[in-house]
């Protein structure tokens, strides 16, 4: 999607996706099984990702993955003991990132 809405060098386009490759490599590493009996329902409202607003979006995908980290990762599921941080700080680096690749108001 960057490619569509920036006039980001490939350098920093090849940089973004580094870090994005990050995070849901992170993500990926939950053990969800561990934690299938403690999954509580939550009622959340809808979020409904803005495909045509590229700042927009690029601070619902942050949301969604912490989001997702907060519902499937319970102690035993998490690799690490600090993994909730290293997360969080992951995807607001990666926000910050794009939201700078493209011209966002910070």
């Amino acid at each position: 999607m960057i490619d569509n809405n920036t006039t980001a060098s490939d350098k920093n386009v090849e940089r973004a996706e580094k870090w994005v490759n990050k995070v849901f490599d992170q993500a990926a590493s939950i053990d969800v099984e561990l934690c299938s009996d403690e999954i509580v329902e939550e009622v959340d409202d809808a979020l409904v990702f803005n495909q045509d607003d590229f700042c927009k979006l690029t601070g619902q995908v942050g949301t969604a993955l912490r989001s997702y980290v907060r519902k499937f990762g319970c102690d035993e599921a998490l690799p690490k003991k600090n993994f909730m941080n290293t997360f969080a700080k992951r995807t607001n680096r990666m926000r910050n990132i794009f939201l700078r690749l493209g011209k966002c108001a910070m």
